[in-house]
């Protein structure tokens, strides 16, 4: 979901237009009910809190 319409003067100005869909689009700090109703931003801070008290397997 470009805003841009048309050709992209350069490709730093294509992954700027890129960078800020994303950005706009898929807001990070939006609730999700798929998350139990967390950001992605907390889920992931979750997740990685919860796999830091994982043991390490040395196989």
């Amino acid at each position: 979901m470009l805003l841009h319409v048309g050709v992209f003067t350069s490709l730093a100005e294509a992954r700027l237009e890129v960078a800020y869909s994303l950005d706009t689009y898929f807001n990070l700090d939006r609730r999700h009910s798929a998350l139990g109703y967390r950001s992605p931003h907390q889920f992931e801070a979750d997740l990685f809190h919860h796999l830091s008290w994982l043991p390490v397997r040395h196989e």
